[in-house]
This record gives C-alpha cells, sequence and structure tokens, in this order.
C-alpha cells in the first residue's frame, strides 16, 4: 500500500462512524484551509496550552495538523525574547490553528481603478468618469 493510502487510512480510522469518501471530504477541506493561511499570521495553541503567533511557513498533508511556523513567538510568556526562526509542531502536539483572512468582494478593486473604464465601471458610478 502506498504512503498515501496509509494515511489515508489511518484518517479514515481516526472518525469512527464516519464513511472513509466522507472523511477523504473533510480532510481535503482542511487541507484546502490549511494552504490558503500558508504565508499568513497564524495563531497556533499546543497541547500544553501554549500559545504560538508566527508566519505559517508549510504544512504535513498526511497529517494537516503538523505545521512549520517561521518567526514564531510565545505569546503572554511574561518576558522579551527573539522570534524562533523555525518551528515545528507536530499534529499530536497541535490543539488549535486559527488565522485571520478576508473573502471579501471585489469592489475595492473597481475603486482603485484610474483612467481606463469600462461601460460597467462608468454605469456603477452614476455616469461620472473619473480624469
Amino acid at each position: 500500500m502506498p504512503v498515501q493510502n496509509k494515511a489515508r487510512a489511518a484518517s479514515s480510522e481516526l472518525i469512527e462512524g464516519e464513511a472513509p469518501d466522507q472523511v477523504e471530504t473533510m480532510h481535503t477541506r482542511l487541507l484546502y484551509l490549511l494552504a490558503y493561511l500558508v504565508g499568513m499570521q497564524v495563531k497556533v495553541t499546543t497541547t500544553s496550552g501554549d500559545v504560538y503567533h508566527g508566519v505559517l511557513c508549510s504544512i504535513n498533508p498526511t497529517d494537516a495538523q503538523s505545521v512549520v511556523l517561521r518567526y514564531a513567538y510565545i505569546q503572554n510568556s511574561g518576558k522579551a525574547a527573539l522570534p524562533i526562526d523555525t518551528l515545528v509542531i507536530r499534529g499530536d502536539d497541535c490543539l488549535d490553528i486559527s488565522g485571520e483572512v478576508g473573502f471579501g468582494d471585489d469592489t475595492g478593486i473597481d475603486s482603485l481603478r484610474t483612467g481606463f473604464k469600462t461601460d460597467t465601471d462608468i454605469s456603477r458610478t452614476g455616469g461620472q468618469s473619473a480624469a
């Protein structure tokens, strides 16, 4: 059995009572969300209660909760310390991963456009053209 199939089989055993195809769908969604956060500031809570902030550098596709943070620092450590250049947090030690992203509409992009305007752009501004 290839390594990837072993990981999928192992992940389907983690959720009792769920069909393997449903588990695979949930895993794919989790990977998509975490891949979207790569390169962004995230907060990771470990099972020991430590909270790390850092830039999400990479994730392990077979164990989506194993992450690598760059320039990580511990929240509320009580002392000033230099950030950790590279911090690897294993999946069994990771309790929570959170990040903030915006899935806003594209109205802000249209307002930044100057010069050339399409008919649609002009109709949105009530016929006024910015010169």
